[in-house]
């Protein structure tokens, strides 16, 4: 047989009880199903004893019909007894052995009389089911001591009975945020092997859980913020009976700076400067108005100047225009007239001229100053045009050699 049979791995051990055979292994006790004809785990002794969460290393059947396992979980030895019903079931215990240490059993001898030896490393133990025991007899975890800065001890342990059994802590202490680095010593009033009890613990306030369990009797917890806390300890002893809750409630003060008169000073001063800086803003925005305003003011004047010098100098060349069209028109008259005689005097002398000769030099003479009356009338053309009082007149003209 093997593992397509429905055998784990690793070494087996073949063992007969009254029912039938049994198998034991790595993943717990196995029996042979004649129907599917493979193994399958045995739930019959325990599920504890079948689910895989025990290596099973030795089994004994008694004369009652009871069975002893020894087996490791985690790599820590336990014994297991799992007692025949009347029912034919079977009731599964690990509590009353855990005293033994957790170092490997490898016999097991059961007796008639109810008598069991079990041989480990640690030798040889005897258990008697006679003698009858309360397993869940109930016990308190309990603070100890607090200490602060690690030499100031805060608390050491005083407590009042409370009308349901409990031990109450008679007052919450306060104290200054210089105490925030703390450590708590705590024990449990279950005296039976008390170096297997175990202890967790929970700040509240600070932690989000419980810690892990452990043998630990002290916990120390550093630069603690101000606040409310609750510290909270219990315990489990020997044989897994879990404690009622230790408590200790404190509260830690906080420094001068995070204080609420600290808050409503820093409010003030900080009021205080948003309205210096307010002020400041206005007094800068007044003076960057009136800078404005006087730029301006002094832009606007400075334009107001140049308007009027332009005006004055427009003035000024309407006078010189005014002046130069009253001198080319007071010039051009004083031409004209002088040029109108002589004209005049050449056109009545033409005509009588017998020589050739003359003729000719007052006809360069008359075009002469027709050219030259033809100049002035433009000047007095041209004054008119800057005096707009030019006169447009329409005529016939062929426009051709104009183009």
């Amino acid at each position: 047989f093997g593992t397509e049979d429905g055998l784990p791995q690793g070494r087996l051990s073949a063992f007969h009880t009254s029912l039938y055979p049994v198998f034991t292994s790595s993943e717990g006790l196995f029996r042979f199903d004649g129907i599917s004809r493979k193994f399958i785990p045995d739930i019959t002794f325990g599920r504890r004893l079948a689910d895989g969460s025990q290596e099973i290393v030795m089994l004994a059947e008694d004369s009652r019909g009871n069975i002893w396992t020894s087996s490791f979980e985690g790599g820590t030895s336990y014994l297991n007894a799992s007692y025949r019903q009347i029912n034919g079931g079977y009731f599964y215990q690990r509590t009353p052995f855990q005293r033994i240490p957790s170092t490997g059993i490898w016999t097991i001898f059961p007796e008639d009389d109810d008598i069991v030896w079990f041989g480990g490393e640690e030798g040889l133990f005897r258990y008697d089911r006679r003698n009858r025991k309360n397993y869940a007899v109930d016990f308190p975890a309990l603070v100890r001591r607090v200490i602060a800065g690690g030499d100031s001890v805060i608390y050491g342990g005083a407590a009042l009975d409370h009308p349901t059994g409990r031990r109450e802590q008679p007052f919450a202490p306060r104290w200054s945020y210089t105490y925030n680095t703390l450590r708590f010593e705590y024990a449990a009033s279950s005296f039976e092997y008390p170096s297997a009890n175990q202890y967790q613990v929970l700040l509240e306030g600070f932690d989000k859980d419980w810690s892990n369990w452990t043998e630990e009797t002290q916990k120390d917890y550093t630069n603690l913020s101000e606040g409310e806390y609750i510290f909270r300890v219990r315990a489990q002893n020997v044989y897994q009976h879990l404690s009622e809750e230790g408590r200790f409630r404190f509260s830690i003060l906080p420094p001068w700076y995070r204080t609420w008169w600290a808050y409503a000073l820093y409010s003030a001063l900080g009021l205080g400067i948003l309205m210096t800086l307010i002020r400041y803003r206005e007094r800068t925005l007044r003076a960057r108005t009136v800078e404005l305003e006087r730029a301006v003011s002094a832009r606007t004047d400075d334009l107001k100047q140049e308007k009027r010098k332009t005006e004055e100098q427009a003035e000024e060349l309407k006078a010189l225009s005014n002046l130069k069209s009253r001198f080319f028109a007071n010039i051009s008259h004083e031409f004209r007239t002088p040029l109108t005689l002589i004209l005049g005097q050449i056109d009545s002398v033409l005509p009588d001229l017998k020589k050739e000769r003359n003729i000719q030099r007052l006809q360069m003479a008359h075009r002469n100053a027709v050219q030259l009356q033809r100049l002035i009338n433009q000047l007095l053309d041209l004054s008119k045009f800057d005096a707009q009082q030019m006169k447009l007149h329409a005529v016939e003209q062929n426009i051709v050699p104009l183009l």
